[in-house]
């Protein structure tokens, strides 16, 4: 039984705005009602809900939400992905770190290197670093999977290569939150 997969979202870039210039602090919170997890982004993102059967044909809910803008002269995007799912208290490494080569696959990572480690607070965190390019712009991706016990939170930044990760990135990936607790 596989709770972890979801939506793999092939044309991650469509509809950012990339021409938004920002400057480089958090400023707008994600955090769908019900959510385990926050993430701050640097301008208001792109949300979008989506409802996709699970493994089992039970309708599963996802709020994303996505960003795109111009830092310190370079394009950078954000994502972050709250999905409704019931997480075992035991994880297995191997069908999470399956599941974060689906998502590599599936988005059609360039260079895709997977893996699963622990954070300080022993829980599992998927991985992936890769590249992928939208039509103009080549990024430099990164996306971690952090599990809670009522969601999934995938989060997603990129700039490109010479610029990865970015002051923006970096501040992005050190906002999110787990019940109100700093993720590692």
């Amino acid at each position: 039984m596989d709770i972890f997969r979801s939506v793999i979202c092939v044309a991650f870039l469509v509809g950012a705005n990339v021409g938004l210039i920002m400057p480089v602090e958090a400023q707008v919170a994600f955090q769908p009602s019900g959510c385990e997890f926050r993430a701050v982004f640097v301008g208001a993102p792109d949300v979008k809900t989506a409802t996709m059967p699970d493994e089992n044909g039970k309708p599963q809910t996802e709020t994303i939400a996505s960003l795109g803008v111009m830092l310190d002269g370079k394009p950078n995007f954000f994502r972050a992905e709250c999905i409704d799912a019931q997480v075992p208290a035991n994880v297995d490494e191997a069908l999470l770190q399956e599941d974060m080569q689906a998502i590599a696959t599936g988005n059609h990572l360039r260079k895709a290197i997977v893996w699963v480690e622990k954070s300080s607070g022993g829980e599992l965190v998927g991985r992936i670093r890769g590249e992928v390019t939208d039509g103009v712009t080549t990024y430099q991706l990164e996306i971690r999977r952090y599990l809670g016990r009522h969601n999934i939170m995938d989060v997603w930044v990129g700039a490109p290569p010479e610029a990865f990760p970015s002051e923006g990135n970096l501040i992005f990936l050190k906002e999110l939150r787990r019940d109100g607790k700093p993720l590692d």
